[in-house]
């Protein structure tokens, strides 16, 4: 019979001997308290998910700011480039919903094994050991290698900050790019008890003894990739077919498509989202320090301050956008790019989604924290070529930015069933044509990762 997470592997039956693309990636089977398990006990259907079924079976999207753990897996699952014959791996997976564990805590939920007033990093780390030791007793692949060719996925607020020792060695996904430890100087988080500031919660006997003093992330061998963004979060996306005239959404070539002169953009620098004046380590004090300079100088174009409900509106119609971090990474060069709008990239030793695959400086603009009171000044600065240069750019790499994919999936369950399509989903997938999405960036990424290792593996 059929066993597995998703049903799809049979028993005592061999893998067909076919030619996959490479990476090839086996994905463990864990005890479903790691993963599905905590799907199925969840009270609020749009806890932990991307998607849900409402009362008459439609699709509901959630735009879950730890979604890409679930859209990874699934997409995974499906995947050419899935094997179950491990012998044959180049990587191994660990589906292990670390941010969904973590999240529970932070609100009611039917059953946890840990209850709230130990929700501490050493509570968290206790869960990765735990689940090493499992790997290590139920299979033998974690010791050929020392888990150096098995990915994890670190997507909650700080990453690998606080990943134990011999976890380390492993590839980890993730959102947060830092590239130096959390205990220096400070972690970013802000929420009390709850903090995963490992410095806050251990001695340094303890922390050393548990975590080292490993970086939260280490470009070469980790991958820092795009946050999840529901579909209805980008309708305002000038990339999107939705907002196209019939004549230009024909349009073959990238270069033909619409584009939003910079004259046309209203807005010169935005940048709106959670400020906590009082709360200093909060962003590193970027945040803070923005929100200081920039207050009340609209006039000038330059526009921030608390969320609004036209968040995603003011994204299009600005030339240029704020990337800082927030509790740890922050999805904002997501939101940048998705709506046409040059990322200006303020968080130093910090990478962003995709910096170690894509030349960023050619659509977006990293500058030091230590020069933030001149942003204003070089911003207006810049030359209108160059402006249109970058956001043709975007144009070309947005797709990479977006799980495309995903969307590609329901929209492909809708027509084999001959039901009505819905146009803002048709109109993401067309408009990303065939270009490479966020999957595909992750994939090429892991075999980058699995060669530049080889020597370190085999050698």
């Amino acid at each position: 019979g059929f066993y597995g997470a998703d049903c799809s592997l049979v028993a005592r039956a061999r893998e067909e001997e076919v030619e996959r693309p490479r990476p090839l990636i086996y994905i463990y089977e864990l005890p479903t308290e790691y993963n599905t398990g905590m799907l199925e006990q969840r009270i609020k259907k749009v806890k932990c998910v991307v998607r849900y079924y409402d009362d008459k079976n439609w699709t509901r999207w959630e735009n879950n700011l730890y979604g890409a753990e679930l859209v990874v897996y699934e997409q995974l699952m499906r995947s050419k480039h899935r094997t179950t014959n491990a012998e044959r791996a180049d990587l191994f997976f660990v589906p292990f919903f670390a941010s969904c564990f973590i999240s529970r805590f932070l609100g009611p939920t039917a059953r946890h094994r840990l209850d709230k007033q130990h929700m501490t990093i050493p509570k968290v780390v206790e869960e990765y050991k735990r689940l090493i030791q499992f790997l290590k007793t139920n299979y033998p692949y974690w010791d050929r290698h020392q888990g150096k060719d098995h990915v994890w996925m670190m997507f909650h607020d700080e990453g690998g900050c606080f990943a134990p020792k011999e976890m380390w060695p492993s590839i980890m996904i993730t959102h947060w790019g830092r590239r130096t430890p959390a205990v220096s100087p400070n972690s970013t988080h802000t929420f009390q008890p709850h903090c995963f500031n490992p410095n806050r919660v251990f001695s340094e006997k303890e922390r050393m003894e548990t975590i080292g003093d490993h970086a939260c992330y280490d470009p070469n061998k980790d991958v820092v990739v795009p946050s999840w963004r529901a579909p209805q979060t980008i309708a305002h996306s000038p990339h999107i077919l939705a907002n196209l005239k019939p004549d230009q959404a024909r349009a073959k070539d990238v270069s033909d498509f619409p584009l939003d002169h910079p004259s046309n953009k209203s807005i010169l620098f935005f940048f709106k989202g959670d400020i906590r004046m009082d709360v200093p380590e909060h962003s590193m004090g970027i945040r803070q320090q923005v929100e200081a300079l920039f207050r009340g100088r609209e006039k000038e174009g330059l526009v921030v301050g608390k969320h609004s409900p036209d968040y995603n509106k003011e994204l299009a119609q600005s030339k240029f956008c704020g990337v800082f971090p927030g509790n740890g990474w922050s999805g904002r060069m997501e939101d940048s790019i998705l709506h046409g709008c040059i990322p200006v990239i303020v968080q130093d030793d910090i990478d962003v989604p995709l910096e170690t695959l894509l030349n960023i400086g050619e659509f977006a603009i990293r500058y030091p924290r230590a020069k933030l009171d001149q942003l204003a000044e070089y911003l207006q600065s810049i030359p209108e070529n160059e402006v249109v240069r970058m956001q043709r750019n975007i144009q070309l790499v947005w797709p990479r930015y977006y799980y495309v994919s995903y969307i590609q999936m329901e929209v492909d369950w809708r027509k084999q069933r001959n039901l009505p399509p819905i146009p803002l989903l048709d109109a993401i997938v067309q408009q990303a044509g065939k270009r490479e999405d966020a999957i595909d960036s992750l994939l090429i990424e892991l075999w980058n990762r699995k060669r530049n290792r080889v020597t370190s593996l085999y050698g």
